[in-house]
């Protein structure tokens, strides 16, 4: 893909996952482990998500480069990128308020379609391949300097954020809130839709890179192979 394409994809994968986040909070089940702490924070500080979605990725910035001893452009990026994917979280909050379910069933199906479309949203931002969010960075930062396994490394940070809020929320709050069944769902079943997504939307080349591609006009790899060789 151009760099364009790839510019726009990332920009289309960035709005779907910001309004996924959102609707994750606005099933009432709580949110998803990733944001969990500036959900809580906003609930009981005079902050907005997104405010607070920004604060924390900024922070997780700043570890990264503790982590590296250096700045580079890569990570630079991380700063204006998470500071867009808030502002879209803000804007989302007041305009999808009205869509707030009111029944359990509704919470859970509300809940089933708001991971499904944020997997749709990082999907679209691994397949574009241009900037990673500060909270998968700081993931991938870790487990690659100290020679930690991703995966696993992944699962303890988002139970960390999990537990954090919640100490949080007691703390400040003295009763849980914005945490319930609905974090322990999303964090379960969103890797699930991810993997999914990327079967329908993507092809591999002859290099095994992903190639976004629409399911109505998908060709066979081998295909893909014979176009980048002539």
């Amino acid at each position: 893909m151009s760099l364009t394409a790839r510019l726009i994809l990332f920009i289309v994968g960035l709005v779907i996952m910001s309004v996924g986040v959102v609707l994750v909070i606005q099933a009432g089940l709580g949110s998803s482990p990733i944001s969990s702490i500036p959900y809580v924070i906003s609930l009981l500080f005079p902050y907005t998500l997104g405010e607070m979605t920004f604060a924390i990725n900024a922070f997780f910035v700043l570890c990264q480069w503790a982590i590296l001893r250096r700045m580079s452009m890569a990570l630079l990026l991380q700063l204006p990128t998470v500071f867009l994917f808030s502002i879209i979280i803000d804007m989302s909050m007041i305009l999808l308020a009205p869509l707030a379910p009111t029944s359990y069933i509704g919470s859970l199906l509300f809940l089933l379609a708001a991971s499904v479309t944020t997997a749709l949203g990082i999907t679209l931002i691994i397949i574009a391949n241009l900037v990673i969010l500060p909270g998968d960075g700081i993931v991938q930062v870790t487990a690659a300097h100290f020679g930690f396994d991703f995966g696993y490394l992944k699962v303890a940070f988002d139970t960390s954020c999990v537990i954090i809020s919640a100490a949080i929320a007691f703390y400040v709050g003295d009763e849980l809130c914005g945490l319930r069944e609905g974090t322990l769902i999303s964090a379960l079943i969103t890797g699930h839709f991810v993997r999914g997504w990327m079967r329908i939307l993507t092809v591999k080349d002859r290099y095994g890179r992903m190639i976004f591609c629409l399911p109505f006009t998908k060709k066979p790899p081998s295909s893909i192979m014979k176009e980048q060789e002539n």
